[in-house]
């Protein structure tokens, strides 16, 4: 027995190559991820210096942007207004032809599928039926077109109600067509839109609260939109894979469109109209952050080629995988930088949803992205989503009224607020760094003036 104890102890004793091989490979795996790690630091700072350096070298540029007096800017326009404005130059007629909404559409829905035999004389509205602009003729195409200049935020169910409005007025489905004008140009858009703005549940024609399916702490989600995975009985879930042919994201080649193909077929008298379509292209290159002329966009090309593609020696096809690097860790960056953002704007709800629930108490709502309290059937509150500038301080309701509209345009007056937007069922609502002053301001003056009660 002495004996198998004294062997065995001898084996415990004995060096066991084999772990030691899988340490010593644990331990170069750890290694070369630490260089990685290491190179990539370099890599994002090495961006963020020419990102810099950039931004020096546009600023003592001739070619740098013009001086910049756009009326729009100025006057801070609604969404409301935006969505006016393009609906008054598709408006725009020659002999009765309605020439610039049939280049628009000829344009840009033909590649989608569009008929133009079925095009003739058109209805186009503004905010009708709470459609921000819609282009039909009935009984041959319908055209949706969602306005988020704005950066207003997607409702519950949106364009899938629009579709479903489009259906009760006996338009087919192949006869719809959707067009979105975002906030931000971003190539993955439709990933970051709730799943539920297409989705049809069969309550879809109720109020935007009263809906079985709705997420009861967020005023524009379903429940389908924290569970990917649910379904609401008799809800059309499918509506995104059926209207992707059809859906154009419409951002940066709208204003080239407006300038090149609308401009020159004005004939010299339409010298308002040019005007309003010059500003108008501006602006939205504004929003887009577009305003950079070809002679500056080649001094950046230079600019930029110096700085990347110092090795000479290096062929086009490696200066072309080169860049593709450069691209690849700069969408890292970005991506980095959008989380980043994102973490610190819900670090800042928190905060303000921490400094007013000393005053308003239990009775104020509280999630990641949100805080808001709830009175006459208005939520006043601060919200942030993903694809938003920043939070932004707002009055919500499912089925706004006239009596609804006056207590908040009358809570916004007794504050001193002058500018903010409306959209569907936001009553008033704009971005904001100060959320919990701003709110605490409408919640003293709601006070005063006996909505609370």
């Amino acid at each position: 027995m002495q004996k198998i104890i004294t062997h065995n102890i001898k084996l415990l004793m004995q060096p066991d190559t084999s772990l030691e091989k899988d340490i010593s490979s644990l331990e170069e795996v750890l290694s070369l991820i630490d260089k990685y790690e290491n190179i990539n630091q370099q890599n994002q700072h090495t961006l963020l210096s020419i990102a810099n350096k950039l931004k020096d070298f546009i600023d003592r540029s001739p070619n740098k942007p013009i001086y910049l007096l756009n009326l729009l800017d100025m006057l801070y326009v609604s969404e409301t207004a935006t969505s006016q404005i393009i609906t008054s130059i598709l408006n725009y007629q020659v002999n009765h032809e309605f020439v610039l909404c049939r280049m628009f559409i000829n344009y840009f829905l033909v590649p989608k599928g569009f008929n133009m035999q079925w095009f003739s004389s058109p209805c186009i509205t503004a905010e009708t039926d709470r459609i921000d602009i819609c282009i039909q003729e009935k009984g041959k195409y319908a055209i949706i077109i969602e306005n988020k200049l704005k950066g207003a935020r997607f409702q519950r169910n949106q364009i899938a109600r629009y579709i479903g409005k489009m259906r009760r007025e006996g338009f087919k489905d192949e006869q719809i067509f959707v067009i979105i004008l975002p906030r931000y140009i971003d190539s993955k858009l439709f990933d970051h839109i709730n799943q539920s703005v297409w989705r049809l549940p069969s309550d879809w024609d109720s109020p935007n609260q009263e809906r079985d399916c709705r997420w009861k702490s967020d005023a524009v989600s379903c429940q389908c939109d924290g569970d990917k995975d649910r379904t609401c009985e008799g809800c059309e879930i499918d509506l995104r894979r059926k209207f992707v042919p059809r859906t154009l994201i419409l951002d940066k080649p709208f204003p080239d469109w407006l300038e090149d193909c609308c401009l020159p077929i004005l004939g010299k008298r339409e010298q308002v109209l040019a005007s309003a379509i010059i500003q108008f292209a501006d602006y939205v290159r504004g929003i887009y952050k577009n305003r950079i002329n070809n002679k500056l966009n080649m001094e950046i090309v230079d600019f930029l080629r110096k700085k990347v593609l110092k090795d000479k020696s290096l062929s086009l096809a490696e200066q072309v995988e080169l860049i593709e690097a450069k691209q690849a860790e700069l969408e890292v960056l970005k991506e980095g930088l959008e989380k980043l953002r994102h973490s610190v704007y819900t670090d800042l709800i928190k905060q303000w949803y921490e400094n007013l629930k000393r005053t308003w108490g239990e009775q104020l709502i509280y999630d990641t992205d949100s805080f808001y309290i709830e009175f006459n059937h208005i939520q006043c509150g601060c919200w942030y989503e993903t694809d938003d500038k920043q939070p932004y301080w707002g009055f919500w309701s499912d089925r706004p009224n006239n009596n609804k509209i006056r207590k908040v345009h009358t809570i916004i007056e007794k504050c001193g607020f002058s500018k903010y937007e409306e959209s569907n069922e936001w009553i008033a609502w704009d971005y904001t760094d100060k959320g919990d002053e701003q709110c605490a301001q409408f919640y003293h003056a709601a006070k005063e003036l006996g909505y609370l009660e």
